[in-house]
C-alpha cells in the first residue's frame, strides 16, 4: 500500500501549520524534526483527522473521498503512550477494540474476534495477562499492547508516534527487533527523535522544519553529518552519528 501526498497543507490554526509538503511511501518512512514542529499534526492528516489542501491518496484513492470505516480498516495510528480514562478496562478488552471497524452496530465481539485477539497476545507474549487491568501493566508492556491492537485491527498501514519515546534500552531493542519484522508485512510510517533507530529501520525519511518539510529517498542521505548539523543545528560524530556535547 502507498502513501502519496503532493502539495499537502494541515494547520491546527495560523501559528500550527505545515505547508507545500510532496513525498511517498512505498515500503517504510521515519518522520523526522524538532519539537512543535509538527509531526503528531502530520500522523493526524494522515490518519483522516484534520483537515487538508493539496492531495494525500492511499494508493489510488484521495484520503478525504474515503470513510472513516475504509480508513480505519487501512490504517492504525500507535501513540507514543497508552491513555485510558477506566482504570478497570483489561488487556483483553483493550485488545478487542482493535476489531470495532469490522463490527456489526450494537452487536457484540464474535468468537472469531476473541480468537484473533487471543492469537496476537499470545504472540506477544501478553496472553497471561488478558485479564488484567491495563493500568498494572509496564510501560514496555502497555507499548506491545498498543501494537496488539493494532495488529488485531488488521491494517496494511501502521503509524508509530515516537513508539520508543518511554522505553528503556532493553524495551527499545525489543521494539526495533519486533519492528522490523511488522516491516515485512505493513507499511509502515516512524515518528522519532531516535537517529539510531531511523537508521536500522532504513527506509525513507521526511524532516519536517520552518512549516514544511525535506523529503529524502534513501534515509542514509539524511543521516548524513553535514545534513544533521544543517537540520538540527548541532554536531554529530562522523561515525555514530550520536549528537556531541562539546
Amino acid at each position: 500500500m502507498t502513501i502519496t501526498a503532493d502539495n499537502l497543507s494541515c494547520a491546527y490554526d495560523e501559528r500550527a501549520y505545515l505547508t507545500q509538503l510532496s513525498f511517498h511511501v512505498t515500503s517504510h518512512l521515519s518522520i523526522l524534526g524538532a519539537n512543535g514542529a509538527g509531526k503528531s499534526m502530520l500522523a493526524r492528516t494522515l490518519c483522516g483527522l484534520l483537515p487538508y489542501q493539496g492531495s494525500l491518496k492511499l494508493h489510488h484513492s484521495e484520503l478525504q473521498t474515503l470513510s472513516s470505516g475504509a480508513i480505519a480498516k487501512t490504517l492504525s495510528y500507535i501513540p507514543a503512550k497508552l491513555e485510558l480514562f477506566d482504570r478497570y478496562t483489561t488487556v483483553e478488552e483493550f485488545a478487542l477494540l482493535g476489531r470495532y471497524p469490522y463490527k456489526d452496530p450494537y452487536r457484540t465481539y464474535t468468537q472469531s474476534d476473541r480468537e484473533d485477539v487471543n492469537s496476537v497476545l499470545m504472540q506477544l507474549k501478553l496472553d497471561t495477562l488478558k485479564q488484567h487491568p491495563v493500568t498494572q501493566l509496564s510501560s514496555g508492556q502497555q507499548q506491545l499492547l498498543l501494537i496488539a491492537q493494532a495488529l488485531i485491527q488488521n491494517t496494511t498501514i501502521m503509524i508509530f508516534d515516537e513508539p520508543t519515546a518511554n522505553l528503556d534500552p532493553h524495551n527499545t531493542l525489543k521494539f526495533a527487533r519486533l519492528f522490523r519484522h511488522l516491516q515485512t508485512r505493513h507499511t509502515t510510517i516512524l515518528i522519532t527523535h531516535d537517529l539510531a533507530l531511523a537508521a536500522y529501520v532504513k527506509g525513507s525519511a521526511l524532516f519536517l522544519h520552518d512549516h514544511t518539510a525535506s523529503f529524502y529517498e534513501d534515509v542514509n542521505t539524511f543521516l548524513d553529518t553535514d545534513t544533521l548539523a544543517r537540520c538540527y543545528r548541532a554536531t554529530f560524530h562522523p561515525q555514530t552519528k550520536a549528537l556531541l556535547y562539546e
